[in-house]
């Protein structure tokens, strides 16, 4: 799998085991699904999402996924972390025309040997939920505290011969992730903020077409004393999905 980070933070501190974020999902979205659909190679999909990482020895990245034209919850792992490496749910939701209907409540923590994420919409109605079984060594490890990451990206897989191929219509527009809160081991909340998180912008993965493009809409910005990020993203600049109207 390769692809571009269009945002990509991460948490300084190394100690925490949950992590809630508030999302609102893209104006515009779009994406090409593997060929054949049942497949696990040539697709290219918007995803926005947590990481879970102990040092390189562990990580797993949970979250939301468009594929079929609608939103689902995902993940994707190190082989010895779940042995799955790669789901995507069967369950769909989708968002509607107003700017609350965007608003997404994403939640995910160590429970029991798993890793637990929830989804509710705006009005806190639960639309989602991916309970992950974790290797057993993985899992005592990473529930004893996890480098955070709050990533938007573009996901590209090879075609069947090996290959990564320029897959035009993939693109997402002003999708912002804000209002983080991440939950220490000794269960301190934290809010995620400029001082305690790195950041990287349009990181491109190898095997990325050269022509794929990132538009940061807006980065860095504190609302009520978390930070927030607005990206936008697509594998082919002619296509330029960030020109629709902004949203107020």
């Amino acid at each position: 799998m390769s692809g571009i980070h269009t945002v990509y933070r991460k948490s300084i501190g190394t100690n925490f085991v949950e992590v809630e974020s508030k999302i609102y999902l893209p104006v515009t979205c779009y994406c090409r699904e593997n060929s054949p659909v049942n497949s696990g190679y040539n697709g290219a999909f918007p995803e926005f999402f947590h990481g879970f990482y102990k040092g390189s020895s562990y990580g797993l990245d949970i979250g939301i996924m468009y594929r079929n034209g609608s939103y689902r919850l995902f993940f994707y792992s190190y082989k010895n972390t779940q042995s799955t490496q790669w789901f995507t749910s069967s369950k769909t939701f989708n968002i509607g025309d107003t700017y609350e209907s965007r608003l997404f409540t994403l939640k995910s923590f160590f429970q029991n040997g798993y890793l637990v994420t929830r989804c509710y919409n705006s009005s806190g109605t639960l639309v989602a939920s991916l309970d992950v079984f974790l290797e057993p060594a993985a899992y005592a490890s990473m529930s004893q505290g996890c480098t955070i990451n709050r990533e938007m990206c573009l996901a590209l897989n090879k075609n069947s011969a090996g290959e990564y191929t320029l897959p035009a219509p993939c693109y997402f527009s002003q999708a912002k992730w804000t209002q983080t809160k991440m939950k220490t081991a000794s269960g301190t909340v934290v809010a995620m903020t400029n001082s305690n998180t790195t950041t990287q912008h349009g990181k491109k993965d190898n095997g990325t077409p050269d022509n794929t493009y990132a538009k940061n809409d807006s980065l860095n910005v504190m609302e009520g004393g978390y930070v927030a990020d607005v990206a936008t993203a697509t594998f082919d600049k002619e296509h330029e999905p960030y020109k629709v109207k902004p949203i107020s």
